[in-house]
């Protein structure tokens, strides 16, 4: 089975059940190493527990017969109280004895057997009790002597019946350790293989989800950048699984956006040639009627040239906006910097908007300790100050003043449009370089230009290694200001 041919479901399903089955078998093979050295101990200890009863029984035996010899020398309250001490000990040893043997077929026939051999012989010591209770006195040690050794004869099966019955625990004892170190030696290996088979697993996964999954992800993040890039795509990525298909759909649509690339550029062909050029042309033959080259025109002629000039003059800027943003989105957008004179830079660009603000008895003014001489594209900046001169006058009411101030400062040389509008609300302040953001003048009246101005500005400013913002205060007016290097 091919990695490429697993859709990221099943591997992913994969890096769960496989651990997980693994884990699942590990922990089997432990419990039943544990279950079985719990078993081990279980069967140590009862074995222990059967030989420790059995000698008990057998010892408590020999107790009571000493007991009852010693009664029968000296049949004294404390040795009488003694011997029935030890009589009465004996059937609770064989009860005991009995209950630790219950679960043996074979025990439970050894234990019959001195069950039998012990109720036998404490008869016997029972009928020699009642002897001696009957006036049969022993009159020396020898005589008692006699009488243990009757009392142990007597006991001499069930001595037999005991050692056969703890014959098969003694094995047990033995083996028993031996058998339980082989049992933790097991679960050691098991322990240490488990954890070599989890590391060697979990290294496998890895290299399988890196090879079918994290590689083919990095492909399709370079693609991301080449799409962006503009640049050639890689092959496209083998395989049937979702990032395969992701691949396809990344290479289908690079092949949409060079045909829309390519329409764009077809479009802005036309723009440039077909509209541009009429248009200049157009403008041109306004301005000459306008100057009565061709005849005078009355008052309404004059009304309705100026709003045809007004409408071409647009129309051109506009061209001029979607040209300069095409430039800036292809990286064609260069500067050529020379020497640049702060005052001449604020004349020029002044100049161009002084009909705009003769029309609201504007007036421009400049502000400078001197004149400012910093490297910069001169047509370039004139663009740039005139656009924020022409937001300043359209956004500043009738009779202001809007000045432009130049400042050197450290390392850089600021240049400030500063008008005495509405100001702008603290959410446009960013928004107001974005491409088509443009805020309201707050007059009802319908927004002018394209919205593109200050985006240029932008672009024009970093160009050159500069930054450009804004300063504004609603209801206290606005400060563009512009930083370049000096």
């Amino acid at each position: 089975m091919r990695n490429v041919q697993l859709k990221l479901a099943h591997k992913m399903l994969l890096l769960v059940v496989l651990p997980l089955s693994f884990e699942l078998l590990f922990v089997s093979i432990l419990a039943v190493l544990l279950r079985n050295a719990e078993i081990e101990l279980h069967r140590e200890t009862h074995s222990k527990a059967v030989i420790s009863e059995s000698n008990e029984l057998v010892k408590n035996l020999y107790d009571t017969s000493s007991a009852l010899v010693a009664y029968a020398v000296n049949p004294s309250q404390q040795v009488t109280a003694e011997y029935l001490k030890r009589v009465e000990l004996l059937p609770l040893r064989l009860r005991t004895l009995e209950l630790l043997v219950a679960g043996s077929e074979r025990q439970k026939a050894a234990f019959a057997e001195v069950y039998a051999s012990t109720n036998q012989t404490l008869g016997l010591l029972k009928k020699v009790k009642d002897d001696l209770d009957s006036g049969e006195k022993v009159g020396n040690l020898a005589s008692a002597g006699v009488l243990r050794k009757r009392i142990t004869s007597s006991a001499g099966a069930l001595i037999t019946h005991v050692h056969e019955l703890v014959a098969e625990e003694r094995q047990i004892e033995e083996v028993a350790p031996q058998v339980q170190a082989r049992i933790r030696q097991l679960i050691v290996f098991v322990l240490i293989g488990g954890i070599l088979l989890s590391i060697a697993l979990a290294v496998y996964l890895a290299l399988f989800v890196s090879q079918g999954t994290v590689s083919r992800l990095q492909v399709l993040m370079d693609n991301t950048r080449r799409i962006v890039g503009r640049q050639a795509l890689n092959p496209k990525i083998g395989g049937s699984d979702e990032i395969a298909h992701l691949d396809s759909t990344f290479h289908d649509m690079s092949k949409e956006l060079e045909l829309a690339e390519k329409q764009k550029q077809e479009v802005i062909s036309m723009v440039s040639h077909d509209l541009r050029s009429p248009l200049m042309s157009l403008d041109f033959s306004l301005t000459l009627i306008g100057t009565g080259k061709y005849g005078d025109l009355n008052e309404k002629g004059h009304k309705e040239l100026t709003s045809a000039e007004n409408s071409v003059k647009r129309l051109i800027r506009l061209i001029n906006d979607l040209l300069d943003i095409e430039k800036i989105e292809s990286g064609k957008l260069s500067v050529l910097k020379m020497p640049l004179s702060f005052l001449t830079l604020s004349e020029h660009s002044i100049d161009a908007v002084q009909a705009l603000a003769a029309a609201k008895q504007i007036k421009v003014e400049t502000q400078s300790a001197g004149d400012i001489e910093f490297p910069g594209d001169s047509d370039r900046l004139e663009q740039v100050v005139i656009n924020l001169l022409g937001n300043a006058i359209k956004f500043s009411p009738n009779n202001s003043v809007v000045i432009v101030k130049g400042e050197e400062k450290d390392n850089f040389v600021e240049i400030r449009v500063i008008d005495s509008g509405p100001g702008i609300p603290a959410s446009y302040r960013k928004k107001v370089f974005e491409r088509f953001q443009q805020v309201s003048r707050g007059d009802g009246k319908e927004k002018e230009g394209t919205g593109l101005g200050l985006a240029i500005s932008r672009a024009i400013v970093e160009a050159h290694g500069g930054t450009i913002g804004v300063d504004s205060e609603e209801g206290k007016g606005s400060s563009f200001w512009i930083r370049l290097p000096s």
